[in-house]
């Protein structure tokens, strides 16, 4: 089994490659949204009058263009752990730290169902996390979802046990 250190080494990994690829792929979105209220604030910055902090209207977000963003950030994550998962057994992040995904009672790499299964909480989770209030709890699963290896004793995410995979280490063989 792949240690805790080595779970989080992997994400951390994963979380900038996904970061790149969604700045690259959406970011746009995220520009278009922010847009006014960032000239709202670059406005106030300019006056040099704290006053004018106080007039930054965040009612300007461009609401529709940060849904946006969010839905295509969470299909780049779930995508790009579906794809790499169910035909490798490893997203590069893993690879890079000599891990794999298999299932939990059989070696070999998961299927699209099971990497689907296993990627959608994630995605899930950064998706509902985007929601007020609601993201709170979305953001505090998916920090439990990150730690839960540590204690668990067949070193599984929460991710794994909804999809009965593991992270091991060495590569998954090809049926």
């Amino acid at each position: 089994m792949a240690t805790f250190w080595q779970r989080v080494g992997a994400y951390l990994i994963d979380a900038l490659i996904q970061f790149l690829l969604v700045v690259v792929l959406a970011g746009w979105l995220l520009v278009r949204a922010l847009g006014p209220v960032l000239d709202d604030f670059r406005r106030a910055v300019e006056s040099n009058d704290p006053a004018a902090f106080e007039s930054i209207n965040t009612s300007n977000l461009g609401y529709g263009s940060l849904i946006a963003f969010a839905l295509v950030s969470a299909a780049i994550q779930f995508a790009y752990s579906v794809l790499f998962l169910s035909r490798t057994g490893a997203t590069p992040d893993k690879a890079a730290l000599g891990l794999s995904v298999r299932l939990r009672e059989r070696p070999g790499v998961p299927s699209l169902g099971v990497a689907a299964r296993r990627s959608s909480v994630q995605s899930g989770l950064s998706l509902l996390s985007n929601i007020p209030v609601l993201g709170n709890f979305a953001g505090l699963a998916a920090l439990l979802d990150l730690l839960w290896p540590a204690w668990d004793d067949k070193k599984q995410a929460l991710h794994d046990k909804v999809a009965a995979t593991n992270v091991v280490k060495g590569k998954q063989p090809r049926p």
